[in-house]
């Protein structure tokens, strides 16, 4: 659809890459108030708002990047901005996966220290999780279920925690700043190398 856009109306590329930008943010901003409870309804415009920013973004990278290339210059503009975009996406990929696990550890620690045994509202939980089982089978066997039931529910609110952090550091970093200047130098210093072969 961008490209559709900058080819009727004849605009610069470059003028939809902060239209990007801002609506992968908006995105991400959406995304930060998921809870462990959020389903389709929650997340169907978070994902739309983010691939339709990714779309903009991407495709006026990729017009300013190739855009004016000399044809002899063109091959190494696609091998070097492909180059650019894997790295980029394997980087990002795993700093935001090594900050989501130190965020699991750190967001664990937090939780898990308010369930200790003998506190009333850990001990009424585990209660009512035992009864709730005793129906389906005997109470030593639903006592015993009661606390994995428990640890599963707090590894499904650290993730939860940890991933809302995470899409909340995205929406707010401009990591995709290095990324986009690193292109725009590379067109710069093929076009140049290119120009005076013509």
């Amino acid at each position: 659809m961008s490209g559709f856009v900058i080819q009727r109306t004849g605009m610069r590329p470059i003028t939809l890459a902060p239209f990007g930008i801002l609506l992968f943010a908006g995105a991400m901003w959406l995304l930060s108030a998921s809870t462990s409870g959020s389903g389709s309804p929650d997340l169907t415009l978070a994902l739309l708002l983010r691939g339709f920013g990714l779309g903009l973004l991407f495709v006026a990278l990729t017009l300013v990047t190739l855009q004016g290339l000399a044809a002899n210059a063109l091959p190494f503009g696609i091998g070097l901005f492909n180059f650019g975009k894997q790295v980029g996406g394997l980087t990002g990929t795993a700093l935001l996966q090594t900050y989501i696990d130190h965020q699991n550890v750190h967001n664990r620690t937090i939780l898990a220290s308010h369930l200790v045994n003998g506190d009333p509202a850990v001990d009424q939980r585990l209660k009512a999780t035992a009864n709730a089982l005793a129906n389906s089978v005997d109470s030593t066997a639903a006592t015993k279920a009661a606390l994995p039931l428990l640890q599963r529910a707090l590894e499904k609110q650290v993730a939860t925690i940890s991933f809302d952090e995470a899409f909340s550091s995205s929406c707010c970093s401009r990591s995709l700043r290095p990324v986009s200047f690193c292109l725009i130098v590379a067109k710069q210093l093929l076009g140049r190398q290119a120009a005076p072969q013509n």
